[in-house]
């Protein structure tokens, strides 16, 4: 239990080096959806964590955007 947390990250790091950026955010809405509300217990993420997470998603978003070539009408 105690390496979940650290996965995600590695997780995600992984996915992005790869280019696999909609796996990557589906692991961070994973991630979200998990922790949502829980910033105490044993195995919850820190509040740092969770604010990594989230710039993790925002980095995440705008690789996306910039990998998806803009549709042509």
């Amino acid at each position: 239990m105690p390496l979940i947390v650290p996965a995600y990250f590695r997780l995600v790091e992984l996915l992005t080096r790869q280019g696999q950026t909609a796996e990557a955010l589906h692991f961070i809405e994973q991630f979200e959806k998990r922790y949502k509300g829980k910033t105490s217990g044993p195995y919850a993420p820190t509040a740092k964590e969770l604010g990594l997470m989230s710039l993790k998603k925002s980095h995440v978003k705008n690789a996306a955007r910039t990998t998806t070539p803009a549709p042509t009408t």
